[in-house]
Formats: C-alpha cells, sequence, structure tokens
C-alpha cells in the first residue's frame, strides 16, 4: 500500500529544494561551486543542445546516477556543491505540481 500520496511527497521536496528564475540560473553558470544537473532525453539534447558543462542525467534514471551508494552513480554529481537541475519547460526539474 502507498503509505505517501503524490501531493505529500511534493510538499515534501518543495520544504527542502529552492527555485531559481532563468535569469538566477543564468548567473550561476561557470561558478565552482554550481553543478547544472539536466534531465531531458538523449534525443532533447541532440536537437536542442544544453548548457555547457552540464551533465546529462535522464529523470528516470536521476535517483541512480545521484546515489553514491548505487552501481549506477555518476561521480559527477557532487552533492557537496549547489545542483541546478533544468529541462525544457519546468515540468521535470520543478516539484510543483502542474494542475
Amino acid at each position: 500500500m502507498l503509505k505517501k500520496g503524490f501531493m505529500q511527497m511534493v510538499a515534501e521536496a518543495n520544504a527542502v529544494v529552492t527555485s531559481v528564475s532563468a535569469e538566477e540560473a543564468k548567473s550561476m553558470v561557470g561558478q565552482p561551486n554550481v553543478v547544472f544537473l539536466d534531465v531531458r532525453e538523449p534525443g532533447e539534447l541532440e536537437e536542442n543542445g544544453r548548457i555547457e558543462s552540464s551533465i546529462h542525467a535522464p529523470r528516470g534514471l536521476l535517483e541512480f546516477q545521484a546515489d553514491p551508494d548505487s552501481p549506477y552513480h555518476n561521480a559527477d554529481i557532487d552533492g557537496s556543491k549547489q545542483i541546478v537541475i533544468y529541462c525544457a519547460l519546468g515540468g521535470r526539474s520543478d516539484s510543483r505540481p502542474k494542475l
């Protein structure tokens, strides 16, 4: 049985996640303490490009690549830095529900 519903999980995520505007994110590009994480699918990157030096971790694999205990961990996803997650329109990187 599912113990937490979608809205509760979103509320919990929003309590610990800080959203930044596109303008704020632009000012953070190139800062050594910031990691940009692109959660779009590979075809989207090929078609639209990506932020230089960003790390690609498709949304469906994000938890596996971000977890240091996972055999699929991506060491470039450095949890000691500020991580800015982005996608095409915000639906995958924004924890707020789209109703």
